[in-house]
């Protein structure tokens, strides 16, 4: 497969299970050389450079993102804990990833310790998790003064269908000049306003375009984004049984 993730795009990866996604995403990030081809940051292949350096300029938010037994606040900071940070500095990654209702209910706010395993610390649900590490990704991001990639990898499994439209607007608005976006995702509905979409099949990259343009193709793309959109169609109506009717033969 080829592929370019432009500064200020949002690019999304979809494919069925087993189709390479995780593993792509895994190179993208730096974490996995890859053993043939290359990968290169502007004109600097990847097997050049300071690995530090690259996993600098990555933000990666998978679905078992790691959920610290510390409290909220270093849950957020995590994301990049060389940098100062104040309750007030973290509220805009707590805003944008509409967590403050989450944080509201908690019996200490972002000083709330999220661990079971002590007393009187809390847990929180897995939908609520997702906030959090929506938080620190936004955390990490934003604290970056470099060009970066933020690769976000079924971030929305445990939102409902609101809560996850909500998050996958707000992934996208992390798009800018100096950083990149790549959602990988199953759910079909959180791609169609991607920049490009690349299609994988079986490790390869089988279709590539805008939303609009795979549809018109009628491919791979087209059938798996009509095949979610029918679970969604109304259901037709049944039409009630009626009473029986007797007749007196007399």
């Amino acid at each position: 497969m080829s592929l370019s993730l432009p500064m200020g795009s949002v690019t999304a990866v979809v494919g069925e299970n087993g189709s390479g996604k995780s593993t792509l995403m895994k190179i993208l990030s730096g974490m996995l050389l890859p053993q043939a081809g290359t990968l290169r940051w502007g004109e600097a292949d990847i097997s050049d450079l300071d690995r530090a350096q690259v996993f600098e300029r990555v933000c990666l938010l998978t679905q078992d993102f790691q959920r610290w037994p510390v409290t909220v606040a270093m849950n957020i900071r995590l994301g990049r804990p060389s940098h100062p940070a104040t309750l007030q500095d973290l509220q805009p990654p707590v805003d944008y990833a509409a967590a403050g209702p989450v944080i509201t209910k908690l019996p200490d706010g972002l000083r709330s310790l999220l661990a079971r395993m002590f007393r009187g610390a809390i847990e929180l649900s897995g939908g609520e998790w997702q906030k959090v590490g929506l938080a620190r990704t936004h955390w990490r991001s934003a604290t970056s003064q470099a060009d970066s990639v933020l690769i976000v990898d079924e971030p929305t499994s445990a939102l409902d269908p609101e809560a996850e439209i909500e998050a996958l607007n707000r992934i996208r608005r992390l798009a800018a000049p100096n950083r990149a976006v790549v959602l990988v995702t199953h759910r079909m509905s959180g791609v169609r306003h991607a920049d490009r979409i690349y299609v994988l099949n079986a490790g390869h990259l089988i279709e590539h375009g805008t939303h609009d343009e795979l549809i018109t193709a009628h491919g791979r793309y087209a059938a798996m984004f009509d095949a979610q959109a029918a679970q969604y169609a109304p259901t037709p109506s049944i039409p009630k049984p009626t009473s029986p009717t007797i007749t007196d033969p007399a």
